[in-house]
């Protein structure tokens, strides 16, 4: 409904799309959530005709809470679909008459690590075990959160587990 409206004869609009938080965008139906960049679309297409001008916020929270979660692949997702809304902005706005700030409210303790090759996935395994217990490792680790599991006394064993799934906790 939001991507049928007419935004010649539109002036406010309120879209309450989900009971509490937006889909993740790895999760979000395609057909029945608009995704940031189309929601950005529409709400600069509606605000661009005030000749005074506009003011528009838009945020990206779901990043924040992947990463809350540990589920690096949601967040990663996130942060890509929020570089689309902006580049969707950016198109839509001239450079002399817009300014245009991106920030985060704070960051996370997450890492590349383990000398992870070029073309290897980053949702997969480094390419060495660990040298303190001699388990493998994800490429994406988190420095601390909720995905730090002890199986019989000792780290969990990464290879026995979906860490491709789209809500893979990292450790």
């Amino acid at each position: 409904e939001l991507l049928a409206l007419d935004p010649h004869t539109v002036d406010y609009l309120l879209g309450l799309f989900e009971p509490g938080d937006m889909q993740y965008e790895l999760n979000r139906n395609n057909v029945t959530d608009p995704s940031l960049s189309e929601m950005v679309e529409m709400a600069i297409r509606i605000l661009i005709k005030n000749p005074k001008g506009f003011f528009l916020l838009v945020e990206g929270g779901r990043i924040d809470h992947g990463h809350h979660e540990g589920k690096a692949k949601q967040a990663l997702h996130e942060a890509v679909e929020m570089d689309r809304a902006i580049e969707q902005a950016g198109s839509m706005t001239s450079v002399e008459d817009t300014l245009t700030v991106v920030t985060a409210d704070h960051s996370h303790v997450f890492t590349f690590g383990g000398y992870t090759p070029r073309g290897n996935s980053i949702f997969g395994l480094a390419p060495m075990v660990s040298d303190t217990d001699k388990k493998p490792f994800t490429a994406i680790l988190y420095g601390n959160g909720p995905g730090y599991k002890v199986v019989g006394g000792e780290r969990e064993n990464v290879s026995m587990v979906d860490y491709a799934h789209d809500n893979y906790q990292a450790q």
